[in-house]
């Protein structure tokens, strides 16, 4: 059975309105929760929730920001008494080589990406029932790291262990605490057909992009009761990509060579 209420928090890379967080908003609207949608900046999250089947409210807050972390849940537990399932879809930085990367770039990253989703977990915890959970967005960047992508492959990596250490925290509470690794998604057509999805080089085993839909429907799972035996732990939604060790090599096994 699906949990009625969900907070969807997610900003930049994340946001509700866009990609990822549109894609997982609309899933658990479509499976009865109640949704709160977060964005900031050049968004559509008001459009969202007036778009989105049931009920839906919007809050624009900055999660950089803790005091509009903090207004965030309050608003949610407001409007609906609880938040059964928090979802902290964020992301974002400034990529350069370490020995470029100035300080400023480095809290950035890390205030966006990482430290976000501890404090909307922190201000959520005690407004999430037994049985509850929480779903951090990570990447595939934190088990693989892309070159030139310095400060966000080990602010993802951070975000694999928060989910591990909440879990730990928060178990003692029956809260689950999970987390999504997603790879290449086309964030900008959700619509988009297999052959459209295709890949030109074809560098993962399932030989196409993802959708924002393929998270969300795991998104979905661990949010519900079918997942009440699974916490702590990150699952990647990447087409199998996780499991390729060299890409030449890769490219020229018979049975995927383009």
């Amino acid at each position: 059975m699906f949990r009625p209420r969900a907070s969807v928090a997610p900003r930049r890379h994340g946001r509700a309105g866009h990609g990822i967080g549109l894609g997982i908003a609309e899933r658990f609207a479509s499976e009865g929760a109640a949704v709160v949608v977060n964005d900031h900046g050049e968004h559509d999250g008001e459009r969202v929730a007036e778009e989105l089947p049931g009920e839906a409210v919007y809050v624009e807050a900055d999660l950089r920001e803790p005091d509009e972390i903090e207004r965030l849940i309050e608003t949610a537990v407001g409007e609906y008494g609880r938040i059964d399932t928090l979802v902290n879809n964020v992301g974002d930085g400034r990529n350069a080589p370490p020995d470029e990367l100035t300080l400023e770039e480095w809290e950035f990253t890390f205030e966006t990406t990482l430290r976000s989703q501890w404090l909307c977990a922190k201000y959520a915890m005690k407004h999430v029932p037994a049985g509850g959970s929480v779903i951090n967005i990570s990447s595939t960047n934190a088990s693989g790291a892309v070159p030139r992508f310095f400060p966000y492959n080990v602010a993802k990596a951070g975000v694999n262990g928060l989910t591990r250490a909440l879990a730990i925290e928060l178990g003692p509470l029956d809260i689950r605490v999970n987390g999504i690794e997603p790879g290449l998604i086309l964030v900008d057509d959700p619509d988009a057909s297999d052959e459209e999805l295709a890949q030109d080089r074809k560098i993962d085993p399932a030989g196409r992009w993802g959708r924002p839909s393929d998270v969300a429907g795991l998104a979905a799972f661990l949010a519900s009761d079918d997942a009440a035996f699974v916490t702590g732990t990150t699952i990647p939604v990447d087409g199998g990509r996780h499991a390729v060790l060299v890409d030449d090599q890769y490219n020229d096994h018979p049975l995927f060579d383009s």
